[in-house]
């Protein structure tokens, strides 16, 4: 929807917001799409619904009543429920803005991009200070990598106010995007001067210099655990910066604490048994990581493969055959598993 994790783009403080943080933020509106499916109906009737249909009832010509049910069914993705909804309460009241910014939500989230610019240049017609619509058009044109753009929408929203962190976090990303890592700091930065709990802004400089291999990246992510103690994202990226600089045990200690969180992280027990298969030398332990793995998701080709090595390590050659013969039947252009398949046949046709 017009959000709903920013952050990033997260996952992110999250008032309603255009989301973008994903590696491909069009592909992430496609899915946002798809997973709210317009069609969708309420199955029952909950006590907040109820009280929102009382209220309509009692009084049917309540905008205000009309709007927060429409919010109602757009959290809960109901989104032609909640279309409908929001323009009977435009129809009883015309010049509400946040009623605009409701309707950009529920048509972004249906795929109108054209519907969306609209909605919200018609919320400026009727109040040229609206902050919210200039910061929803530059979401929009983040998405659309139309950069220009939306540093004219965050202008006019930092003119009026100039204290506005996702002004700046948005910024910041769109100067990343476009490969000016320092900018991109400089305005992350500000962000997190702004808002000392932005967490998706220290996510995003702790990538920023984490992709330097500075240290900093570490103060950064730490930052982020401090606003969400819990973060299985923060922990994962400073596991892998520890990893990448060599140090195992660091990295080890964080994704223990990582599948201690959560269970189903896939990522951390396939990169325990990387370090148990090519730091400590431990193939059985590897093995039972690579498993934990694989179960969680058994289409997970690099953990089969790299299981298949701790196989070939302890010349299990039937299991580690097996290992890589799957990971050719998910990814048939495995270079790798090709090749150690072709490795190990030939050791057992020696035998």
């Amino acid at each position: 929807m017009l959000s709903v994790c920013i952050f990033l783009l997260s996952n992110m403080k999250h008032s309603r917001n255009f989301a973008f943080f994903a590696t491909t933020l069009i592909a992430w509106a496609v899915l946002l799409f798809a997973a709210c499916g317009g069609g969708n109906t309420p199955d029952d009737t909950p006590a907040e619904l109820a009280e929102l249909n009382k209220q309509i009832e009692k009084n049917p010509n309540d905008a205000s009543a009309f709007y927060q049910r429409a919010n109602y069914y757009l959290d809960k993705g109901f989104l032609q429920y909640a279309e409908d909804d929001v323009r009977k309460a435009l129809e009883l009241d015309t010049e509400k803005v946040d009623y605009y910014c409701l309707l950009a939500d529920v048509l972004y989230a249906k795929g109108d991009v054209v519907g969306v610019n609209e909605t919200l240049e018609t919320a400026l017609q009727k109040d040229s200070k609206c902050i919210p619509a200039y910061m929803k058009l530059a979401e929009l044109r983040l998405v659309q990598q139309q950069y220009d753009e939306m540093n004219r929408y965050l202008d006019a929203a930092l003119e009026i106010d100039a204290r506005n962190p996702r002004a700046y976090f948005m910024r910041g990303f769109a100067f990343k995007e476009q490969g000016d890592t320092a900018a991109a700091i400089r305005s992350m930065l500000v962000a997190t001067n702004q808002d000392a709990e932005y967490y998706d802004a220290y996510i995003q400089l702790g990538l920023m210099y984490h992709a330097r291999h500075d240290a900093m990246a570490l103060d950064f992510y730490n930052n982020a655990l401090t606003v969400r103690p819990q973060s299985t994202e923060a922990l994962y990226n400073m596991a892998m910066f520890y990893q990448e600089m060599g140090k195992g045990l660091e990295a080890m200690s964080l994704y223990e604490k990582i599948v201690a969180i959560d269970p189903n992280h896939k990522d951390a027990y396939h990169n325990m048994g990387w370090l148990h298969l090519n730091g400590s030398g431990d193939y059985k332990t590897a093995i039972e990581d690579f498993t934990q793995a694989i179960e969680i998701d058994s289409t997970f080709v690099t953990a089969i493969y790299n299981r298949g090595l701790a196989f070939e390590r302890l010349n299990m050659y039937d299991a580690a055959l097996q290992d890589y013969g799957y990971a050719l039947k998910i990814y048939p252009n495995y270079t790798l598993a090709e090749e150690a398949y072709r490795r190990v046949n030939k050791l057992v046709g020696l035998k």
